[in-house]
């Protein structure tokens, strides 16, 4: 909002040096693809079989389907509610973004430095998730 649309994409374009230059120095050598395994009949069952009876996997996937399923328009819904609600335009939509990130970074770094993660706190974070949702 205080720079201008062409300085945030060039501050975007350089926040993608890193990753291209991560990429260019992997060691291709060290990789060690898999062979793809043929095709046969039943396969999708019985993988949707194995992550349905693996916790691990089932609660992780309900989760993000459940997310996907109630909070799919986000994106689309947010500058409607950035006008309607606080009134603002591009430079609130901005902020409130720029917030989003900001918290998605903390999270990260809370989570990673407590060193574990397990079913329990992913649950609850994403219930505290959903309330706050609700209650906005």
């Amino acid at each position: 909002a205080t720079v201008g649309v062409g300085a945030c994409f060039l501050f975007n374009a350089a926040s993608f040096v890193a990753v291209v230059t991560s990429l260019l120095l992997i060691d291709r050598s060290k990789l060690r693809p898999s062979l793809p395994m043929p095709r046969a009949r039943g396969q999708l069952r019985e993988g949707l079989r194995y992550a349905a009876s693996t916790r691990h996997i089932a609660v992780p996937l309900c989760m993000m389907g459940l997310v996907g399923l109630l909070a799919f328009e986000f994106q689309v819904s947010l500058p409607v509610f950035v006008q309607h609600t606080f009134h603002g335009g591009s430079e609130a939509y901005g902020f409130m973004t720029a917030a989003m990130g900001v918290g998605a970074v903390l999270g990260g770094l809370v989570t990673a430095a407590r060193g574990r993660t397990g079913i329990r706190s992913m649950v609850i974070a994403s219930t505290g998730f959903g309330v706050a949702i609700l209650l906005g």
